[in-house]
């Protein structure tokens, strides 16, 4: 079995987990929105620090917004794609994991694929869209450089 086989396998894992977290799509986009609104409370909790006091040891809100979006970005895809390792110790204490070793697959790639969260783009779209606005707003131009920071953090 090659690491090709596995990403394939694991693609496959997440068309079908989409498609079965897709057979409700009202409960779907409400859970997505309902993420999206808890999350935006928080930017709603910095902005309103940052609308009175304007700095905070030398930081302003764009500065910490990109930071904010980043890390919320960072977050919702390794919710979304590794939750299997969250429950990871439910699948040892339940016995599921004595099952996924009788596989001739990768144990990383079972766990793994075991529970994908597709739920987290309400958080993924949020910190997107503060990242935006972060760039956007920056006191000089985000250059190149900057977005490749960004893209490596």
């Amino acid at each position: 079995m090659t690491m090709r086989d596995d990403l394939a396998l694991y693609c496959r894992y997440l068309r079908l987990s989409f498609r079965a977290q897709l057979e409700y799509r009202a409960s779907f986009l409400m859970l997505a929105l309902g993420s999206f609104v808890a999350s935006g409370m928080e930017i709603v909790g910095i902005w309103a620090l940052f609308a009175r006091f304007r700095t905070l040891r030398g930081w302003t809100l764009p500065e910490v917004a990109l930071c904010y979006g980043i890390v919320h970005i960072s977050f919702a895809l390794a919710e979304a794609v590794g939750r299997g390792f969250d429950t990871f110790d439910r699948q040892v204490k339940s016995g599921e994991f004595d099952r996924l070793l009788l596989r001739p697959r990768s144990l990383v790639l079972q766990v793994a694929a075991g529970e994908v969260q597709l739920l987290k783009v309400g958080r993924f779209a949020q910190g997107l869209l503060v990242l935006v606005w972060a760039f956007l707003n920056l006191p000089e131009p985000a250059g190149l450089r900057q977005l490749a920071l960004a893209g490596l953090a």
